[in-house]
């Protein structure tokens, strides 16, 4: 199905004819790789820009989070 190193999300990119495959076999990649939640919106908090005086943990919620969207970001368009 893929690739652990991610240079093959899924074993087809999507097009008009194979959506609902295409949908399971990204929902599985996400879900096994652990950033289902990004989909899913479950960690919306972490979207806010930390203000000035932001904590350490603050800043490092907000650099996880940013890095996680992008890997999401990242497989999702090499997979359409």
């Amino acid at each position: 199905m893929a690739a652990e190193n991610g240079s093959q999300i899924v074993t087809r990119i999507l097009d008009k004819n194979n959506f609902p495959a295409w949908k399971f076999r990204m929902t599985n990649f996400l879900m096994r790789k652990g950033y289902w939640d990004y989909i899913e919106g479950n960690l919306e908090e972490a979207l806010e820009i930390p203000e000035k005086n932001a904590t350490a943990a603050q800043i490092r919620s907000y650099k996880y989070w940013n890095q996680g969207a992008r890997k999401v970001l990242h497989w999702l368009s090499r997979s359409i």
